[in-house]
């Protein structure tokens, strides 16, 4: 969508001073009343989440139960994934996406980037065999922000020796500052196809409010290994199969400070892994036992989720 949470009537008495460069001479002390929504009001996304919801609706198309973010039309099978303002359009054929497009543009300014082939810094690659998704393009983007781009390589993400424990004196503002970004940047990278990484990114973020040297020794190492794995992807074959199954795993008292254990777990669906975890327990559990139900707990309900999500979608 182009400018899209401008094309969203706003639902508030909301007034603005003049801007600066703009102000009426004639009224220099007036105020300007807001009929549409703008780029920083925090309630904009909101607003054009509900401008475009009915429009979809007019369309057609129904909003899935299990997630408010996908339409499908039953009639025609578009799908459509919505984040903020961007949607990434499932159709059947290209007739049905122009027929789509043309519908849509009736009431809104879309700008149509074709063939999906990056998608919110995943790089997208597929025929008709497979579907393979990567973030090589994004992870260089990173390196280079973070001068890391001609670092050594590393074999693995983190040093299987090194133990990691709260700082004992107080970072400075700017080492808080980077830590936070070099960890946001991970966090976006393993949630979106490096699962390989799950386990010390979330480990690291614990420490994110006061890092010490073997916490940015340890983070840096992340990106030298991923500097040497760019070309590692998650790859969905075509199959017949439907099948869900999942694998979890908990350390017991992993956790140095809390005593609380780490739950990790993967799902697959037709052999091809669509969802992980590795997260801090929120109980102190009692023991072994305790914390791997509380894992099977959580990877039974992610599952219920998509499976959920499938049969809205009729695919299972």
């Amino acid at each position: 969508m182009i400018s899209a949470f401008t094309q969203g009537d706003i639902d508030a008495l909301l007034y603005l001073e003049q801007p600066e460069g703009f102000i009426n001479p004639d009224y220099p002390n007036h105020v300007l009343k807001l009929n549409k929504a703008l780029y920083g009001l925090k309630q904009s996304a909101r607003i054009w989440f509900y401008t475009l919801k009915p429009k979809l609706l007019d369309l057609g198309f129904r909003v899935l139960t299990s997630e408010a973010c996908l339409f499908i039309n039953d009639i025609t099978k578009v799908i459509i994934c919505l984040y903020v303002d961007d949607l990434a359009i499932l159709a059947p054929s290209e007739d049905i996406f122009n027929n789509f497009i043309k519908s849509i543009s009736k009431d809104f300014k879309i700008k149509n980037l074709g063939i999906i082939k990056d998608y919110l810094g995943i790089d997208v690659n597929y025929n008709k065999d497979f579907i393979k998704l990567s973030q090589a393009t994004y992870i260089n983007k990173v390196l280079n922000k973070y001068n890391l781009q001609d670092s050594k390589i590393k074999a693995t993400p983190m040093d299987p020796y090194i133990k990691l424990e709260p700082n004992k004196a107080q970072a400075n503002k700017e080492d808080i500052k980077l830590f936070q970004m070099l960890i946001g940047s991970l966090l976006y990278i393993m949630l979106g196809t490096r699962i390989d990484i799950a386990f010390v990114v979330i480990k690291l973020a614990r420490f994110a409010s006061n890092p010490n040297n073997t916490h940015f020794t340890t983070v840096k190492r992340v990106y030298k290994y991923l500097k040497g794995t760019l070309n590692y992807d998650i790859t969905y074959y075509k199959r017949g199969s439907r099948f869900i199954s999942g694998y979890c795993d908990a350390d017991y008292a992993g956790d140095i400070l809390s005593a609380k254990s780490t739950s990790r777990y993967i799902i697959l669906l037709a052999g091809s892994i669509i969802s992980w975890k590795s997260k801090l327990q929120s109980i102190i559990a009692q023991s072994t036992t305790k914390a791997e139900y509380i894992v099977i707990n959580a990877v039974i309900k992610e599952a219920i989720y998509i499976r959920a999500l499938l049969e809205e979608l009729g695919y299972y």
